[in-house]
């Protein structure tokens, strides 16, 4: 056999594999690398100092009453001494807080702090002796901008008041506000959200009993003055 025909031969053997056998395959996709963000570091903690008094509505200092500090999700308390007064040291990555003030005997009030890093923090916080009336009366009373905050994002001025039923019957109270009567309400128990001002509400209750009420409007900038009415039957 020659050499031409040898050639022949071998050319007709690699085309006849390749068309008899299979293709190559096509590469498999590799997917782009993507750079991830470097997770920033968390701010670090600062340590703020607080210190101010806690009086009542007449301007007198409440001794024994608790201050709380809300850091995010949890509380740091302190007390006031016998004179009204409170230091507190707050470490926390927030400029701005709240101090829930609470005793016996008075309303619990909700107060909004701006922390200063650069020096000691003044805010001085005001609390109520919680009001009581007997079903029937009526109640004036004023309602300022600095009074303790409630409702679900502390979004509402209030003052808490209880009312003395001497026997059972249906008790029905109404809040109107001098000059306007939109934009306050009243509610028994927690504020949810969202609120709904409701200027009366009527409950069953028993005799010898006290029913505590809030009375909530909406955050101004001006003193209110406020009338509560009352009737049982």
């Amino acid at each position: 056999m020659n050499a031409g025909r040898l050639a022949v031969i071998a050319v007709a053997a690699v085309t006849a594999g390749a068309c008899g056998g299979d293709l190559p395959s096509e590469p498999t996709p590799v997917p782009p690398v993507v750079e991830q963000p470097v997770p920033r570091p968390p701010a670090p903690a600062v340590t703020y100092r607080v210190r101010g008094v806690v009086t009542d509505e007449t301007g007198a200092p409440v001794a024994g009453a608790s201050v709380a500090f809300w850091m995010g999700a949890r509380q740091v308390i302190f007390s006031t001494d016998g004179t009204g007064d409170y230091r507190a040291e707050l470490e926390t990555i927030h400029r701005d807080t709240v101090a829930l003030v609470e005793k016996a005997g008075f309303e619990p009030g909700a107060h909004y702090v701006s922390l200063i890093p650069e020096r000691e923090t003044v805010r001085n916080l005001r609390i109520h002796h919680v009001m009581t009336i007997n079903a029937g009366e009526l109640l004036h009373f004023d309602l300022k901008p600095d009074e303790g905050a409630c409702g679900f994002d502390l979004e509402f001025w209030c003052r808490r008041i209880r009312v003395r039923s001497r026997s059972a019957g249906t008790l029905t109270m109404r809040v109107d506000r001098e000059g306007s009567g939109s934009g306050v309400g009243l509610e028994i128990g927690s504020v949810d959200y969202p609120f709904q001002f409701k200027p009366s509400l009527s409950v069953r209750v028993d005799g010898d009993t006290h029913t505590v009420v809030d009375v909530l409007t909406a955050l101004v900038t001006t003193s209110q003055r406020l009338t509560l009415s009352t009737s049982l039957e």
